[in-house]
């Protein structure tokens, strides 16, 4: 009977440490969960503010690009020239150095300076023209981006430096030294950009 005794004793002693484990397991659990809880509610704050932000910054850089298809549009248009020539050229430029701004202006100094000699009879260009032996009728009676080749042509063939910046000064206007890297891929390499 000792025997069923100390088993009665230990076992219920036992069951009491037993107890007591399971219930500051329980507490532990408890707390986990509620740290997991919160953790899951701050990464969900995190995503949703990450999702908010790249929202915003992929309707900047929408904005951005339709802004950047009417400015080619709209210089399309001015200069009777494809907008794909353009992007061309304003591509093939930046290989070559030249900021898509100075192609532009390039391209719209030429436009409006073979138009001053063709229209006027006068124009700083003149001079340039005839040192390229060319004339106004003749680049103005072409589309601009064949112009631009013939131009960049006979620029390619003038004896220094000094010569072709002075030609380009008088035809692109200030962007003209900086179109120098640009012009000398010639009417093929202008061509090829367009392709």
């Amino acid at each position: 009977m000792a025997l069923l005794g100390d088993l009665v004793v230990n076992l219920g002693l036992n069951s009491k440490k037993f107890s007591g484990g399971l219930t500051r397991a329980s507490s532990k659990l408890k707390t986990f969960g509620s740290g997991v809880a919160r953790g899951v509610g701050q990464m969900a704050k995190f995503g949703a503010a990450a999702t908010a932000a790249g929202v915003a910054l992929g309707a900047v850089f929408v904005r951005s690009s339709l802004e950047s298809i009417d400015s080619i549009a709209k210089l399309s248009d001015r200069l009777g020239i494809a907008t794909e020539d353009i992007t061309a050229f304003q591509h093939a430029g930046q290989l070559m150095g030249v900021s898509a701004t100075d192609v532009n202006k390039g391209l719209e100094q030429l436009t409006k300076r073979l138009g001053e000699v063709a229209t006027l009879g006068k124009s700083e260009a003149k001079p340039a023209l005839d040192a390229l032996g060319l004339t106004a009728d003749q680049l103005a009676n072409m589309p601009l981006a064949d112009a631009l080749g013939l131009v960049s042509d006979r620029m390619n063939g003038l004896a220094t430096q000094s010569d072709k910046a002075a030609v380009a000064n008088a035809l692109f206007g200030r962007a003209g030294l900086k179109m120098l890297n640009f012009l000398s891929l010639g009417s093929a390499g202008l061509k090829d950009a367009r392709a």
